[in-house]
């Protein structure tokens, strides 16, 4: 294994996946152009995921907080306001983040399976911090906009939008 690569793994494990997963597990022994070319290019597609997951998050927090103050529980409202979201987020990843060439027919089935997984923390966080911990709901509304995407860029880029228009 390369020492960026080795580097990276320790210091942001999605991209040295991105890497082993680009070159089928192999040493990746690229030129250094193409190194700061593969970077750059990762580090857009980083900032449009951070722009279109943000503009959803913000979307998320301001619906749920707006269904939790007028009389949905907690729970209900972050569920509600992610199921209300995910079409929005599919279509914004789908045709900015990832530029993707695949089929959706392929596609939309993985993207659910993402979605469900942050919308279990969606469910799951609230209920932890409201209901265990007895703190703020709001609090709760902003734990999951940080715990969602934690995995969700690795799942969507290695998953579900493999075959994308901006890949080397």
């Amino acid at each position: 294994m390369s020492r960026i690569c080795e580097r990276s793994k320790f210091l942001f494990i999605p991209f040295a996946a991105i890497l082993r997963d680009m070159s089928c597990g192999k040493r990746v022994d690229l030129p250094i152009r193409q190194r700061i070319a593969l970077t750059a290019q990762r580090i857009r597609e980083l900032r449009k995921f951070v722009l279109v997951g943000g503009a959803a998050a913000v979307a998320y927090f301001v619906l749920a907080f707006l269904l939790e103050r007028i009389g949905t529980s907690a729970v209900m409202a972050s569920l509600s306001a992610y199921a209300a979201l995910m079409p929005i987020s599919y279509l914004g990843h789908r045709k900015h983040t990832f530029c993707s060439k695949g089929r959706s027919i392929f596609e939309i089935p993985k993207f659910i399976v993402v979605s469900l997984v942050g919308l279990a923390s969606g469910a799951l966080v609230p209920h932890l911090i409201v209901g265990v911990l007895g703190m703020p709901a709001w609090i709760g509304f902003i734990a999951v906009c940080v715990v969602a995407p934690l995995g969700s860029y690795a799942a969507l880029r290695l998953w579900v939008f493999r075959e994308t228009a901006n890949r080397p």
